[in-house]
C-alpha cells in the first residue's frame, strides 16, 4: 500500500507484518529506508514536528543501510530521545568529508562512479534536504575533489586524483588516533545489570584497551559543552574503531555502531551470553564476541584487537 512516510512525509510503502494488538507495520521509504514500528507509534510520528525529522531520517536510513531489517521503533520515549537530541548543524566541511569517505568506501576502482539519488540520499549524510546535498556535491566538484554527471534526480560521482589525495589525508588523520569509542548500556547502580556491565567496562573493555595501547572514550565520563549527540558523532568520527556491547539491547548502541560502520570504521560487537538470542535488531551477520564474565571479555577482546586492528 502506497502512503506517505510518518517521518519525512515522502511517498512510501507501508505493509502490515503483524495483525492484532499491537499491530506492527513495515515502512519502506526512499529517504528513511526500511524500519518497523507499531501503528500507534506511526501515528505519534505523524503528529511530531517535522522541523527535526531530518535527523531521525538519517538514523533510520543509516540503520537500514547496515541491516535490511532496519530499526524497530517501539516506544514514544525512543522517538523522543532521537528527536530531542538533534545535534547542532555540523560544519559543511565535515559533511563534504563524509561524502568523500562514503564514495571511497563504496568503490572498487579509481574510475568507478557512485550513484546518488539526490532527492532521497541526503539522509545518508544527515542533511536536511536534497538541495543541501546538491550544494555540497557542486562545491566538491568546484574544489576539484570529485567529478559528477547529473541528470534530474541522479548524480554519478567519482573521486578525482585530488580527491584521492584528500582521502589519504583523512585516513592518515584517523589512523593516528588511539581513541576507541565504547557504545554500551551504562545503567544506573540500582539496576540489576549494573555490576555485570560495570565490570565488563572496567575490567573487560578498559583492560583490553590498556593492554593493546588504546584509550576508551565513554560518553558519560567525558566533559562536553555541546549536546550529547554532538559529542557522540564527533567522537565516532575521530576514533580508530568502536566497541559496541549490545547487552540490554539499547537502540542508541545500535545507532552508534551503524553510524560508525557507515563511516567505514571497524566495529567489534560484543554481547553477554544470556543476551545473544534477545537482539531485536538483527546483527547476526556480524561476528559477536559472546562473553561470560569480565575476564572472559577482556581475553577475547585482546585476541580480536590483535587479529583485526593491530
Amino acid at each position: 500500500m502506497s502512503q506517505t512516510c510518518p517521518v519525512c512525509e515522502k511517498e512510501c510503502t507501508i505493509e502490515t507484518i503483524q495483525l492484532g494488538e499491537p499491530e506492527i507495520i513495515k515502512i519502506t521509504c526512499p529517504v528513511c529506508g526500511v524500519f518497523r514500528t507499531y501503528i500507534n507509534i506511526a501515528r505519534y510520528l505523524r503528529e511530531t514536528s517535522k522541523e527535526k525529522s531530518w535527523y531521525l531520517s538519517g538514523i533510520l536510513r543509516n540503520a537500514s543501510l547496515q541491516n535490511s531489517a532496519g530499526i524497530f521503533l517501539q516506544e514514544q520515549r525512543q522517538v523522543n530521545e532521537f528527536i530531542n537530541n538533534v545535534p547542532m548543524k555540523p560544519d559543511p566541511i565535515e559533511k563534504q568529508e563524509d561524502i568523500l569517505l562514503y564514495i571511497y568506501q563504496n568503490v572498487n576502482s579509481a574510475e568507478q562512479r557512485i550513484k546518488f539519488y539526490t532527492q532521497n540520499d541526503y539522509s545518508i549524510f544527515f542533511l536536511t534536504s536534497f538541495s543541501e546535498f546538491t550544494f555540497l556535491l557542486l562545491n566538491l566538484q568546484d574544489s576539484g575533489y570529485i567529478d559528477f554527471l547529473h541528470s534530474e534526480n541522479l548524480s554519478q560521482c567519482r573521486l578525482t586524483i585530488k580527491g584521492w589525495e584528500k582521502i589519504n589525508e583523512l585516513k592518515y588523520r584517523i589512523n593516528k588516533s588511539r581513541d576507541v569509542f565504547v557504545a554500551m548500556w551504562f545503567c544506573s547502580e540500582d539496576n540489576g545489570n549494573y555490576k555485570s556491565l560495570s565490570d565488563a567496562y572496567n575490567i573487560g573493555i578498559c583492560g583490553s584497551l590498556e593492554t593493546t595501547g588504546y584509550k576508551p572514550i565513554r560518553v558519560d565520563q567525558e566533559h562536553y559543552n555541546d549536546k550529547i549527540d554532538d559529542f557522540i558523532i564527533a567522537s565516532i568520527k575521530k576514533c580508530l574503531f568502536i566497541i559496541a556491547d549490545v547487552t540490554g539491547q539499547r537502540q542508541g548502541v545500535y545507532f552508534e555502531a551503524g553510524y560508525a560502520k557507515g563511516l567505514g570504521k571497524e566495529v567489534i560487537f560484543t554481547v553477554r551470553e544470556d543476551e545473544i538470542n534477545n537482539c531485536h535488531f538483527d546483527t547476526n551477520h556480524y561476528n559477536h564476541i559472546v562473553w561470560k564474565n569480565a575476564e572472559d571479555l577482556r581475553e577475547k577482546l585482546i585476541n580480536r584487537i590483535e587479529a583485526t586492528i593491530l
